[in-house]
Order: structure tokens, then C-alpha cells, then sequence
């Protein structure tokens, strides 16, 4: 799990091309234009996936990989954008998949970036810890079930954010709902929470699920703290195999 999870974020940074030759092309003279008409070199576009859900994630078995491969997929929804025109763009002009939207899809005001797939990915890695340890049934019925709520327009939704009215600023604002917390909770004093299923899980809430998408971890950081929880695994494997309850 800890190989794949990080093996997972690398591929989304490949989509967000927050490092060097990302998104390239072995034929230079493909150009992209802007929406002025201006050509961009394909090597200034920046991408975000803008649907990440599980349905999206592929399971392949090649030969010398007992343990089978995941890889993130169906990018139909997916947009690249220059470096100008990145980040901050409309929800309401955005398809999506209302269970693993990011807080920003419900703000008024809210506009969309590279973060918004950090919290879908969250949303994602929550379930797939949830599987691991409580089952396909926990997946399907007990964690959504638990999460339900009404959301910011009155209908019940399973997602994994509540948008409620800030007195102090009177002003919308996004928070993790309790019932995600409480699970999360809930997932680390289970008996055979490891130590690295229980910090992954203290990942998640705290940086993947933050609810404000200017706090919210960006994939750069998230890999190295995926790498440092792999490496662990890696180093010493009561890390991943012993319960956090054994002394």
C-alpha cells in the first residue's frame, strides 16, 4: 500500500507538471493556444485530473508483480491549462463527481485549482485504509451511511465536507464534517491499525482533507511525506505489520 500510495501521487504530480519535463512531447511542433490565441510550448501546460474517484483507479496484475498494480485513469474531465490560466477556475462551468469534490465546488466564490485533486485523492486513500481494515461492507454502507448529511443547498449528500454560515465574517466556509473525523478516529483504534496506516490516516485529515484549498497540501510535499511513510515501511516492517496496541 505505502509503494502504491506514493507511486500514485508521483503520477498526479506528472498531471499538475510541478517538476521538470513533465508533459512532454516527442513531436515539438504540437503547440497549444491560449484563449487570446496565443501558442504556448506544450512544456508550459499544467493539468489537473478533475475527477479522481475510486472508479478511476485500475488494477493490473504484469508478470513479476505478485501484488498487482494501481494506476489512476479516464482523464475525460481532465483540463490543461497555461501557467497563467492554471488554477482559480469556475466550478459551476465543471463537471464532476459530487461524493469526492473538494469544498470548492460548493462556495459561491469558490474556484478551482491543483488542490481540488489533493482532497479527491484523500477522499479516495480514506476509503481505500477503510477496505483494508473494516471491509468492502464498511466501503459501501457504514462510512457513507455515517457521513450523510444535508448539504449547503438542503439535500443529503455523502460528502466528506459541510459548508456552514460564519457568523464572525458572514461569509460561507467549508469544514471537514465530524462524522469523517470520528472515522478516521475510529479506523486508528481499530486492533489492527498499524503504525503506518495510523499516520497515513493523520495524513489524510490534516493535510489532504483540509477543507481551505489555500492551506490544503500541494502533490510536492505530499509525495516526500508519502516517500518518508514508504521508506519507514521499507526500513522496518513491524512499521506496517504490528498493531499501534502491541508494546
Amino acid at each position: 500500500m505505502a509503494q502504491q500510495f506514493h507511486h500514485i501521487c508521483s503520477a498526479v504530480q506528472c498531471v499538475h507538471n510541478e517538476r521538470e519535463r513533465t508533459l512532454k512531447t516527442t513531436d515539438t511542433s504540437k503547440l497549444a493556444k491560449g484563449p487570446s490565441g496565443r501558442v504556448f510550448d506544450i512544456k508550459d501546460l499544467y493539468g489537473r485530473h478533475g475527477d479522481i474517484k475510486p472508479d478511476n483507479f485500475l488494477w493490473f496484475h504484469p508478470k513479476g508483480n505478485p501484488s498487482g498494480l494501481l494506476a489512476l485513469s479516464d482523464f475525460g474531465l481532465g483540463r490543461l491549462h497555461t501557467q497563467v490560466s492554471r488554477s482559480n477556475q469556475d466550478p459551476r462551468k465543471l463537471a464532476y463527481t459530487a461524493t469526492y469534490i473538494a469544498p470548492e465546488f460548493d462556495l459561491p466564490d469558490g474556484m478551482i485549482s491543483r488542490t481540488s485533486d489533493i482532497f479527491s485523492l484523500g477522499c479516495v486513500f480514506l476509503e481505500y485504509a477503510t477496505w483494508f481494515l473494516k471491509g468492502i461492507d464498511s466501503v459501501e454502507n457504514d462510512f457513507p451511511g455515517q457521513r450523510n448529511d444535508k448539504d449547503v443547498y438542503g439535500f443529503d449528500a455523502d460528502k466528506f465536507f459541510i459548508i456552514r454560515h460564519d457568523e464572525s465574517s458572514a461569509t460561507l466556509k467549508p469544514f471537514l464534517k465530524p462524522q469523517v473525523k470520528a472515522w478516521i478516529e475510529e479506523l486508528q483504534a481499530d486492533e489492527n491499525c498499524s503504525w503506518y496506516l495510523y499516520q497515513l490516516l493523520e495524513l489524510i485529515r490534516d493535510k489532504m482533507l483540509e477543507p481551505d484549498r489555500e492551506k490544503r497540501i500541494h502533490i510536492v510535499p505530499l509525495i516526500k511525506e508519502m516517500e518518508m511513510l514508504r521508506l519507514s515501511c521499507e526500513r522496518n516492517e513491524s512499521f506496517y505489520l504490528k498493531s499501534t496496541k502491541e508494546s
